[in-house]
C-alpha cells in the first residue's frame, strides 16, 4: 500500500519530448473507457450530475484498463479510467504522441477481493496459497500446488477433495494485471484457469457453483457470494476488505482507482471535463462511492488531486 501511495505523490517524471499538437476529442459529448471495476461508479457520478446540469452528456465504455491509455492517447476518449497505474510504456507512447505525460486523477479507493459462493465454508486464506492456486512459479514461497479445497484446508464433509473450479479475468482486465503483480509477484499464471470476459459472467459463476473461486473490484461483492478475508505474508491475521481496513491499507490488495487525462501544460481542461471531474472529488461525489462498495479518498489526497487538476 505504501508503495501505491508513493507513486501517488511523485508520479512518473522525466519523460520529455518534443511538443505536439493535442488531440482530444469534441468536447460537447465526453467520453470514458476502460475499467469494467469504475464502470458502476463512474455511470453514478454522471446520473447524479446530470441532475444538476441537465445538458450534460457522458458515454461510458467498460473496454478494460488496458485498452483505455491507448484511447485517451489517440483523443478517441476524454477520460481513461484504469484500476491500475499506466506503464512505462504506456506513458511514454502518450508522450511521445503529445510532448507530455497524461495527468493521473485518483478518485477512489479499492480493494482487489477473493470471492466465493456464500455458501462455501472456506474463513481465510493465505496470500501464499492463492499464489500458488493461480501460478505455477509460486513466488510467494507455498510449498506446493494446490487443486483442491482440502489444500486450503478445507475438511469439512466432502470439500477436502472438491477441486477448485478456478476463475480469472481477460487479458484487457487491469484487475487482473493487479492480480498478477500483487499476489503472482508477477510470476506465470496457470493455462487452465477459466476466464470470463465481463463482471456478470463471473459472478453467476460463483453463484451456480459452491467449489468456485474468482477474484474482482469492491464492487462485485454481492449477497450471493463473500469475500474471503487474506492472510498477509508473514503474518498470522487475516484482514477483511471492510472499508476501515482499504482506508488503512491493513488490507493486503488495496488499490486506487484512476482517471487519466489529456492536459496540456498550462492550458485547462476543457470546461465540461473539469466541472464533471470536480464533481467527482467532491464531498457529494466522493459519498456516492458507498452505494458500489468502493471506498473514499482520504482528506489529503482529495486536496492533491483537486490541485492537479488545476
Amino acid at each position: 500500500m505504501r508503495r501505491h501511495l508513493a507513486a501517488l505523490l511523485f508520479p512518473l517524471a522525466g519523460l520529455v519530448c518534443l511538443p505536439t499538437q493535442a488531440q482530444t476529442a469534441p468536447e460537447k459529448s465526453l467520453m470514458a473507457e476502460g475499467s469494467g471495476s469504475m464502470e458502476q461508479i463512474v455511470a453514478l457520478w454522471r446520473d447524479e450530475y446530470r441532475k444538476q446540469h441537465p445538458g450534460f452528456d457522458l458515454e461510458v465504455r467498460a473496454s478494460g484498463s488496458n485498452a483505455a491509455p491507448k484511447a485517451l492517447e489517440a483523443g478517441k476518449v476524454h477520460m481513461a479510467l484504469m484500476s491500475r497505474e499506466m506503464t512505462r510504456e504506456e506513458v511514454a507512447s502518450f508522450s511521445a504522441k503529445q510532448g507530455y505525460s497524461p495527468t493521473r486523477i485518483a478518485v477512489a479507493m479499492d480493494a482487489l477481493v477473493v470471492l466465493v459462493n456464500r455458501n462455501n465454508p472456506v474463513r481465510e486464506i493465505r496470500i501464499e496459497a492463492l499464489d500458488a492456486l493461480y501460478s505455477t512459479t509460486r513466488l510467494q514461497g507455498w510449498p506446493r500446488d494446490v487443486q483442491t479445497w482440502g489444500d486450503l484446508g478445507l475438511t469439512q464433509g466432502q470439500w477436502e477433495k472438491r477441486p477448485i473450479a478456478r476463475w480469472g479475468r481477460p487479458d484487457t482486465s487491469g484487475t487482473r494485471q493487479f492480480f498478477v503483480e500483487s499476489v503472482m509477484l508477477g510470476g506465470t499464471p496457470k493455462g487452465d484457469t477459466r476466464r470470463s470476459q465481463e463482471e456478470a459472467g463471473l459472478t453467476e459463476e460463483l453463484i451456480a457453483n459452491q467449489a468456485a473461486i474468482g477474484y474482482g473490484s469492491l464492487s462485485e461483492v454481492f449477497g450471493s457470494l463473500k469475500a474471503v478475508p487474506i492472510v498477509p505474508k508473514g503474518s498470522k491475521v487475516a484482514e477483511a476488505p471492510t472499508v476501515e481496513n482499504v482506508a488503512s491499507g491493513s488490507y493486503p490488495l488495496s488499490r486506487f482507482l484512476f482517471i487519466y487525462v489529456n492536459k496540456a501544460p498550462g492550458k485547462p481542461l476543457p470546461a465540461s471535463l473539469q466541472s464533471f471531474l470536480a464533481y467527482a472529488l467532491s464531498t457529494e461525489g466522493q459519498s456516492l462511492l458507498r452505494y458500489t462498495g468502493q471506498v473514499a479518498l482520504p482528506d489529503d489526497l482529495l486536496r492533491l488531486n483537486r490541485r492537479r487538476l488545476q
